[in-house]
């Protein structure tokens, strides 16, 4: 009975995420393994999993779309607004008459 226990002892468990063999392949699984774990993905079911990585990713579409198609239109708008404040007028020329030393 003894023996039975010690052998028991050395078999080790059956690993749940295998490490890969390739070193990129590696480094995939360990970012994957450390976004699973950093937000508690590990604990959803595989449905639930794709999920919540799907809105992420339409979150992320959107704002990226969000940001090339709609920023150089409403950074040209407040441009246009701070010059108007600034200058009071909307000219699209920035000219500014400096006085010289001989209008001094």
């Amino acid at each position: 009975m003894a023996m039975a226990a010690g052998s028991q002892s050395s078999q080790k468990p059956p690993v749940r995420y295998p490490i890969p063999q390739s070193s990129f392949s590696k480094f995939l699984w360990r970012k994957k393994m450390w976004v699973e774990a950093t937000f508690a993905l590990s604990m959803l079911e595989r449905w639930e999993k794709i999920l919540v990585v799907s809105l992420f990713l339409l979150v992320c579409l959107l704002f990226v779309a969000g940001s090339t198609i709609y920023l150089p239109q409403h950074l040209l708008f407040l441009t246009r607004r701070a010059r108007f404040y600034l200058l009071g007028s909307e000219r699209e020329s920035f000219y500014v008459d400096w006085p010289t030393k001989a209008d001094l």
